[in-house]
């Protein structure tokens, strides 16, 4: 309902532009037209008393009126006469506004849909489990492909079957994949955010010192988004000194933009980031732990206003990041 809301506010408002947009137009061209009106008037005004004043001569005059004197009078009421010499039709016009079509199927495909949806069921096609320990990072590639990474192993690229396809080396704390199979990496040891190519050459994309990067995941616009923290011990502890943010990046490491405070530029915005995602409307939605048992989903808009903050609807359970 809310995002309906939103919705429809913004669809008002460009229509305001546009309503705007045609009053200044009309009030534009009725102002040309009506100078434009003003100067033919003023035109047919000077010319008429012009042939006024020289009927009035010719009459006076007209028994000592010299041939002469008869020619050039008839000269200078022709001259007058060619002045005027125009269509007036050409200078008939008018401002005005012609009326849109009010259709309901282009208002409905503006304004949205509604949509009831069925229950998701998922049925399991293939499992495999890759060693003993649980697995902390999964990344798909493709349908049968995934990279892995359990709490004792490095990043892995294993097959559907569980078979390991090789070891990439790389201990990272969260990992996200193009489209081309590289992988984007936080390196928290190194405090960097690196890639992996597909023909396994590693590179460091931005140091991110003296901030220790967390999770990462791919933009809408091509770029990256990733959490930052200052340090790891006291994490739920806000001290003046101490920084908590999410981070936009360019893929060549260039930075975008920073989400740490509120529009007042005071009021920190995370605790402590742990999970971060993207939706399709580019809200950027972002797991912030407050507590050891406690925290909630915040969800920023692409400039960095805080559009919600979700905090459950069973606070009797513990809060889980993922």
């Amino acid at each position: 309902m809310d995002k309906l809301q939103r919705h429809y506010e913004q669809t008002i408002e460009r229509l305001t532009e546009i309503k705007m947009r045609h009053e200044q137009t009309l009030r534009e061209n009725l102002t040309k037209n009506n100078q434009q009106g003003n100067s033919i008037i003023l035109k047919f005004n000077t010319a008429r008393k012009e042939l006024v004043k020289h009927m009035e001569l010719m009459e006076k005059n007209a028994c000592f009126m010299s041939d002469y004197n008869l020619i050039a009078n008839n000269r200078e009421l022709k001259r007058i006469m060619t002045d005027l010499d125009f269509k007036v039709e050409n200078c008939e016009y008018s401002a005005r506004y012609m009326r849109g079509e009010i259709n309901d199927d282009v208002l409905e495909s503006i304004i949205g849909h509604t949509l009831k949806l069925n229950c998701i069921n998922a049925t399991e096609t293939n499992s495999f489990q890759p060693g003993n320990n649980a697995v902390f990072i999964l990344e798909a590639i493709s349908e049968d492909c995934c990279y892995i990474r359990s709490m004792t192993s490095k990043i892995r690229k294993v097959n559907i079957a569980g078979n390991e396809k090789y070891e990439s080396g790389i201990n990272a704390k969260d990992v996200c994949v193009k489209a081309d199979d590289c992988i984007y990496y936080t390196d928290y040891k190194n405090k960097c955010i690196s890639s992996l190519s597909p023909y396994g050459y590693l590179s460091t994309i931005v140091s991110t010192k003296p901030l220790t990067p967390g999770e990462i995941c791919l933009s809408l616009d091509g770029g990256l988004l990733v959490t930052l923290t200052d340090e790891l011990s006291d994490t739920f502890e806000l001290q003046p000194c101490r920084r908590r943010l999410v981070r936009h990046l360019k893929m060549n490491g260039d930075l975008i933009h920073d989400y740490e405070y509120q529009e007042d530029g005071r009021t920190r915005i995370f605790v402590q980031p742990t999970s971060i995602a993207q939706n399709g409307n580019r809200d950027i939605c972002v797991v912030n732990q407050s507590g050891d048992k406690t925290g909630d989903l915040v969800l920023l808009s692409f400039s960095g206003r805080t559009k919600s903050v979700y905090r459950g609807q069973n606070m009797s359970r513990y809060f889980k990041d993922k």
